[in-house]
């Protein structure tokens, strides 16, 4: 998958071949795990949450995708520094994002050491 990925995509084509080679791996796993353990498939995974999650990365992606085209801070702050800036505003907008659900996980985790 490397060598066809290499010829397509180019250089990043082994880290796209990485990636669908762990999800497929991933995925026959967890079919198997429900297999022998005796839960749907769709039950041992928190899919809704996992789904969320991931639409709410990609919606920051395209964001600060856009904002880092429309505003160049690396002239100014240079490369490092917005890279940093970037991760702190990424950071926060998640935390503030996931707070109620944080502080509930938190809640559950220290109420079981009881």
């Amino acid at each position: 998958m490397n060598y066809i990925f290499i010829i397509t995509i180019g250089f990043e084509g082994p880290a796209v071949a990485t990636l669908v080679s762990q999800i497929l791996i991933n995925v026959i796993q967890l079919i198997f795990t429900s297999r022998v353990i005796g839960i749907s498939f769709f039950n041992i995974f928190p899919w809704r949450r996992f789904g969320y999650i991931t639409i709410v990365n990609f919606i920051f992606g395209l964001l600060f995708y856009y904002a880092k085209s429309v505003v160049s801070l690396n002239m100014v702050i240079g490369k490092i520094f917005e890279s940093a800036l970037i991760g702190m505003l990424w950071a926060g907008l998640y935390l503030i994002i996931f707070l109620k659900e944080i502080k509930s996980q938190w809640r559950n985790l220290n109420k079981s050491d009881e």
